[in-house]
């Protein structure tokens, strides 16, 4: 699969999925170095000295380019180079993530679209890390229910969060991404073969991050008095009618509710488009909604779903994710069996090695 990936590290790698300039006048230039500034050969002089650890030294030469890429609106170099620049923040200070998510809040202030969505998105990504790392301290902080301040290290639970979703939801508003295809942003991309057709433009990587961000379980995080509980079996309906579907709760805060609201900006998007990137978003979000569905008729809509949606588009690349699906679904189902004479599932495993012969 060729979803690329940003290579954040901060301590830890993490892995970032990203990607063509849209021809509008607040889209940056392209990614093409300049005759004022070699910056492909000034990466490898910057992994040079990194592979030695001599960050700071890494760091300076980074500075530069990040000077370079400002003043000649390069896009693509802004990103990469503050996503250097802030590892190195990690490497070089006490408190380095600290000190990481102030800079991207500091090259936030100045980047043009669509730079500034893929750093909404990867400084979101940095205040869900830090959170995870200090949940255990930040459990017993009480809650003020006043704004915080400029120091994180004051914050508490809620205002990370609040923090998380604004800028996950920020990093896939601007309509411009719509209209930008991954080459553009290579430089800051690790390949993967054959998947430009499943994340075609920026919207798409952009979308699915923040999806995969409120897909998760928090064990820091407290249910409203009111939490959003799926129960019902229209959210595993075809696109189209998912696409209209009205979700009700009043826990507006809720994760699943926020990742099937991207579901749906991101399902409008591709509907009449090529398939396989509908196909891959809906399998998807077909997994999430059965894996969460508290509803007794689950296990016949979600195989329905799927079984509908393989004869919707029977000859296209992604349709093997859904062979591989049914397969596992009928796999769980064996799972059941009791070894009753009459046992429903007593040919489920048999029927899911069938599918995968298939």
């Amino acid at each position: 699969m060729r979803i690329t990936t940003i290579g954040l590290i901060l301590g830890v790698l993490l892995t970032t999925p990203f990607f063509q300039s849209c021809k509008t006048k607040q889209l940056q230039k392209d990614n093409t170095p300049s005759a004022q500034f070699n910056y492909e050969q000034v990466w490898k002089q910057i992994d040079s000295l990194e592979r030695n650890q001599l960050y700071q030294s890494a760091l300076t030469l980074t500075q530069k380019v990040s000077i370079a890429a400002t003043q000649e609106n390069n896009g693509p170099q802004s990103v990469k180079s503050a996503i250097y620049i802030n590892k190195y923040a990690v490497y070089l200070n006490e408190d380095g993530m600290v000190h990481a998510i102030a800079g991207m809040e500091e090259a936030l202030k100045g980047a043009l679209e669509p730079a500034k969505s893929i750093l909404y998105s990867l400084t979101a990504e940095l205040y869900a890390t830090y959170l995870q790392s200090q949940s255990w301290k930040l459990r017993d902080r009480t809650n003020l229910s006043t704004t915080p301040g400029a120091d994180i290290q004051t914050w508490d639970i809620d205002d990370f969060i609040t923090k998380i979703n604004e800028y996950y939801f920020a990093s896939h508003t601007y309509a411009g991404l719509q209209w930008i295809s991954v080459s553009d942003y290579a430089t800051i991309l690790t390949k993967s073969e054959n998947t430009d057709h499943l994340r075609p433009v920026l919207y798409d990587i952009l979308g699915h991050r923040a999806i995969d961000y409120f897909m998760e379980q928090y064990a820091f995080l407290t249910d409203p008095v009111y939490a959003y509980t799926l129960t019902d079996l229209a959210t595993l309906a075809p696109a189209e009618e998912f696409a209209r579907y009205q979700i009700q709760s009043p826990d507006e805060g809720s994760y699943k509710r926020k990742a099937l609201e991207v579901f749906q900006s991101l399902t409008t998007f591709h509907l009449g488009e090529p398939p396989d990137a509908l196909i891959d978003l809906d399998v998807k979000r077909l997994q999430f909604v059965y894996e969460n569905l508290e509803n007794e008729g689950k296990d016949e809509a979600y195989l329905r779903a799927l079984e509908n949606l393989e004869k919707q588009y029977p000859t296209a690349k992604a349709v093997a994710e859904i062979g591989y699906f049914k397969a596992l679904y009928y796999q769980r189902l064996a799972g059941k069996y009791k070894g009753q004479k009459e046992d429903p599932h007593k040919y489920d495993l048999r029927t899911s090695k069938q599918i995968c012969e298939q």
